[in-house]
C-alpha cells in the first residue's frame, strides 16, 4: 500500500500542540462492518492537521484513542504505530505533510461501537465513528 506511519516519517522531537483555530480531519470519517468474520481485518485512517487557512501543519503532537484498543491479539482492536501495536491512548505527531497514517486492526466476530478520537492542544479534536456487527 505504501502507507507510511507519521512517527516513522518524523522523529516527533520538538513536536508542538496544534495552534488555536486549527482543525483535525480523519478519513474515512466512519466505517461500518455488518457481516461478521472470524479473522483480523485492517482499516487505515489518514489524520491531517491544518491551520485555520487549511494549510497542513507538520510536527504537530496528536493523541489517538479508541476505547477497545489494546496491544494484545486476544483483544478486539489493535492500533499500530507503524508495525508496532500500541496502547490506547498513544501520542505521536504529523509528518512533513501534516499527516499521520493510522493502522486500525479489528477482529470481526465481536460486536462493538466506538469513536476513534484524535486531539491536539486545547482546540483540535475530531471523532470517527466505528461500528462493527451492530
Amino acid at each position: 500500500l505504501g502507507l507510511g506511519c507519521g512517527a516513522l516519517e518524523t522523529t516527533c522531537q520538538d513536536a508542538k500542540d496544534a495552534p488555536y483555530g486549527s482543525a483535525i480531519v480523519i478519513k474515512p470519517e466512519s466505517f461500518t462492518v455488518t457481516e461478521p468474520h472470524d479473522y483480523w481485518r485492517t482499516e487505515f485512517f489518514t489524520i491531517t492537521v491544518t491551520d485555520k487557512d487549511t494549510n497542513p501543519l507538520n510536527n504537530i503532537r496528536i493523541t489517538i484513542f479508541f476505547p477497545y484498543a489494546v496491544p494484545d491479539p486476544h483483544g478486539y482492536v489493535q492500533l499500530y504505530d507503524g508495525a508496532t501495536p500500541v496502547n490506547s491512548p498513544f501520542s505521536t505527531c504529523t509528518n512533513a505533510n501534516g499527516v499521520y497514517h493510522l493502522r486500525f486492526d479489528y477482529y470481526g466476530s465481536a460486536s462493538f461501537l466506538g469513536d476513534l478520537q484524535v486531539e491536539s492542544g486545547a482546540t483540535g479534536f475530531m471523532l470517527a465513528a466505528i461500528s462493527v456487527n451492530q
